[in-house]
């Protein structure tokens, strides 16, 4: 039952952060990026609980993918301080 709610945080979190006609992460919506920090939050949580009891690959595409938000915001702010803005 873990692995199929896992499964469709992974799916919500993709639409939302990846998919550029369903993005509402990082966007004007407020709400958004909180929702997709809370599922990101928990879709890490339960991938974990899951790979510790199941020692399955697809737990760790689900956490890899549960950190996808941070991952996104990070080389955000790297490329930010990296390339230096057009004259």
């Amino acid at each position: 039952m873990l692995k199929i709610v896992n499964v469709l945080l992974a799916i919500f979190i993709i639409f939302t952060v990846w998919i550029p006609y369903t993005r509402i992460f990082m966007t004007d919506i407020g709400w958004g990026t909180i929702v997709v920090f809370l599922a990101s939050m928990a879709l890490c949580y339960t991938s974990m609980d899951t790979y510790r009891k199941d020692k399955s690959k697809l737990s760790i595409v689900t956490l890899i993918i549960g950190l996808s938000p941070f991952i996104l915001i990070f080389v955000v702010f790297l490329l930010a301080f990296i390339i230096k803005p057009a004259p």
